[in-house]
């Protein structure tokens, strides 16, 4: 658990990705630290991050749309879903706030490619 921790505090992240063979096996996450953890009094010297992971992994493939994203989000009340390629090797992470972030550019996309010249 503490190199998790030391892991997400040195590269200014909320969460990892837990692999086991190659494959995505877990999420754990800061909050989920604080909670499953911290406020218990547990020690995160004896803790394992297979104990506290969120699990299954929920994932999306790098050409997957950001709607599908969205909505495996928000069906799952999740904030955070694995990027997996076709060998279900993960690639990335994409966050509810990866894609609020992008949502001005996503807006402006639509604008140029819906609206016709002549109504803007």
């Amino acid at each position: 658990m503490q190199e998790a921790v030391r892991l997400m505090v040195a590269n200014n992240i909320s969460g990892l990705i837990v692999e086991e063979g190659g494959k995505a096996v877990g999420i754990v996450t800061m909050k989920g630290i604080f909670k499953k953890v911290l406020a218990v009094d547990g020690d995160t010297r004896k803790t394992k991050v297979g104990d506290i992971m969120s699990k299954p992994v929920l994932s999306v493939n790098p050409l997957s749309k950001v709607e599908k994203a969205a909505e495996l989000m928000t069906e799952h009340h999740v904030k955070r879903l694995a990027v997996v390629d076709g060998s279900n090797r993960v690639v990335g992470i994409v966050t509810a706030m990866d894609i609020v972030s992008n949502l001005p550019e996503l807006i402006d996309v639509m604008f140029r490619t819906w609206v016709k010249p002549q109504w803007r």
